[in-house]
């Protein structure tokens, strides 16, 4: 797994408050979708090395994670540019300690939210999004 840099984590805070999350799939065949996602604090950073993604109304996405369980989490901050793509393995958790823990808190807040499943993605590649020279490269 990749530790994920600060600089990262700063720019993935901001994407939270903004919501400029997309999270991509492809099912066993290859074929792709992406999909905005938002909620609260989630997505967020656990452990320095994986995000949590809160599954409340995805369709064609669960699908594809159940069917080809690696995802890319693109976020970036509208004002700086500066943005990033994350890749990796998942996991799905509907049931549990830890899903309970995640889904406790946000039921807290919006009791209203289905609150399927908890996403966890594990780091195994970072690259800088940004427009500029280094637009594509690897960094982690």
């Amino acid at each position: 797994m990749v530790k994920i840099p600060e600089n990262v984590k700063k720019v993935a805070l901001e994407a939270i408050k903004k919501k400029t999350f997309a999270l991509g799939t492809a099912d066993k065949k290859g074929h792709p979708n992406a999909v905005p996602v938002a909620c609260f604090q989630y997505p967020a950073v656990m452990d320095d090395d994986k995000f949590v993604i809160i599954h409340n109304y995805f369709d064609k996405t669960i699908k594809n994670l159940q069917e080809n369980p690696f995802a890319s989490l693109t976020f970036w901050d509208p004002e700086t540019r500066e943005g990033y793509q994350v890749k990796g393995p998942v996991e799905i958790k509907s049931s549990g300690d830890f899903y309970e823990r995640i889904t406790s808190e946000i039921r807290a807040k919006r009791p209203d939210l289905p609150l399927k499943s908890v996403i966890i993605l594990r780091i195994e590649e970072i690259y800088n999004i940004k427009p500029g020279l280094e637009a594509g490269k690897r960094i982690g």
